[in-house]
């Protein structure tokens, strides 16, 4: 994608991390006049991305030993985290993070892959899924072009209390 076209102020900068009280209801707002075209692209890719996710997902809860598809779900959230970021589409970039982070829990061993873990990957995907599907029916016309919220405060909270719990077991 071409950076240049995004305005100093559209970009996502580091200092935003995720503070899920406070992100967890944030509005998804597309620049639909300046990046149609790139938001086209990104429906495309995130639909291809869920996929993998939900398949791969499958694939891990059948065996949650195999690292190289442990380490392929996560290059499709931080994929998602790129692209997202990319566009300030907000709520994606910060929910495809804290996905990133519970794998990353799981590919340092920190975490073990447990159906909580699964299931957990599955409702983020299915988040995403419901904002891409939201998208796809503004950018199509079927719904007018205006700021779109997902709840996911419940969704944010397991996240964190999941990492939080995989710390504390850490320092044992």
């Amino acid at each position: 994608m071409e950076t240049s076209r995004l305005k100093p102020r559209q970009r996502a900068d580091a200092k935003d991390s995720v503070v899920p009280g406070s992100t967890a209801n944030l509005p998804l707002v597309m620049n639909v006049e300046e990046d149609f075209d790139l938001l086209r692209s990104f429906i495309n890719e995130s639909n291809e991305c869920l996929t993998h996710i939900e398949r791969e997902a499958l694939v891990l809860e059948r065996n949650p030993a195999n690292v190289d598809t442990l380490n392929s779900i996560f290059r499709a959230f931080h994929t998602f985290k790129g692209s997202s970021g990319f566009l300030n589409l907000l709520p994606i970039q910060r929910l495809a993070h804290e996905m990133e982070s519970v794998l990353d829990l799981a590919r340092e061993q920190r975490l073990a892959i447990t159906s909580e873990v699964i299931n957990l990957i599955l409702r983020g995907a299915d988040a995403l899924k419901q904002f891409i599907t939201e998208m796809e029916l503004q950018l199509n016309g079927v719904k007018p072009v205006a700021p779109y919220i997902l709840p996911m405060k419940e969704l944010f909270a397991r996240i964190q209390t999941l990492i939080e719990s995989s710390k504390k077991e850490a320092q044992r």
